[in-house]
């Protein structure tokens, strides 16, 4: 069973002598995440996920958003970039939980996880085109270091978190 809503929101504002903006946000909230491995088992356990990290399902935070907000001033312009991963758990972290070891049974709580990104942007109308460049991660923020036992070599969920860190990146568009 899964439950839980997704928003999407756009909103421009009236443009002026200043420019143009746009105001956007992303989001996801799981209320709910239940998988039953096989249904036509009564006996078997359900795997409650939300808001938790498996290393066989992956991370259901329950929480995720992505903000933004573009201006634009003639063939220029700029862009901020916010991604938001909520804080999650995961169970019993050394892997041994089970009926027989109970001590073995614990879960470890991670924070939430916020980078930014920014971009500029400059419109080549004679050529059909346009050239960016940007800083994502601009702060840097290193990804959460996780249990070995739960995830594979890199010591954190890749699907999840930025491993690069902060980069520079420019890109040339052109359209035919």
């Amino acid at each position: 069973d899964a439950k839980g809503w997704d928003l999407a929101l756009r909103y421009r504002l009236p443009d002026t002598a200043w420019g143009s903006w746009v105001l956007g946000m992303d989001a996801t909230y799981i209320a709910q995440y239940d998988n039953d491995v096989n249904p036509l088992d009564d006996t078997d356990t359900v795997v409650s996920l939300a808001g938790t990290y498996n290393k066989s399902y992956g991370n259901y935070s329950r929480v995720r958003a992505r903000t933004f907000v573009n201006w634009q001033k003639g063939d220029f312009g700029v862009s901020w970039r916010t991604r938001y991963v909520s804080g999650f758990e995961i169970a019993s972290a050394d892997g041994g939980c089970s009926a027989d070891s109970p001590e073995y049974c614990y879960s470890v709580d991670f924070d939430d996880y916020l980078t930014h990104a920014i971009s500029a942007s400059y419109n080549l109308p004679w050529w059909n085109s346009k050239v960016e460049v940007g800083l994502d991660n601009v702060f840097d923020k290193q990804p959460q270091m996780m249990y070995q036992n739960n995830v594979l070599n890199a010591n954190t969920d890749v699907n999840t978190f930025d491993t690069v860190g902060r980069y520079l990146w420019a890109r040339y568009t052109m359209n035919f």
